[in-house]
């Protein structure tokens, strides 16, 4: 298997610019026809990695506008989806939040530093 993914890696320019504005590696490695391991370690100069997503910077600007210390998880998430970003919690930590969670009703974000 490792023979197989060195060969398909081999193959992929070492920078790769997708058109999206979001996207997850696991969809570039499908529209590329390799494993998701043959992309993670290419660079992807017009995005930044988030967790396992590529995301435009203008993309995490214009989150970064809509989230505040004290929003609610629930909408935070919302926010994200909306921008097609899944993974909320690498998303939040990306832009300096973390959740404080108020027992089983939920949570609101905080910066990190506070």
């Amino acid at each position: 298997e490792a023979d197989l993914v060195a060969a398909s890696a081999a193959a992929l320019p070492d920078e790769i610019v997708p058109d999206d504005d979001v996207l997850t590696l696991a969809a570039l490695a499908d529209r590329r026809g390799v494993s998701e391991s043959a992309v993670e370690d290419r660079s992807f100069p017009d995005h930044r990695l988030v967790g396992r997503t590529l995301v435009r910077p203008a993309v995490l600007d214009a989150v970064a506008d809509d989230l505040a210390p004290g929003l609610g998880v629930d909408e935070a998430e919302s926010i994200l989806d909306d921008r097609g970003i899944d993974d909320a919690s690498a998303a939040l930590a990306e832009l300096g939040y973390r959740v404080e969670w108020e027992g089983l009703t939920g949570g609101a974000l905080r910066r990190r530093d506070e």
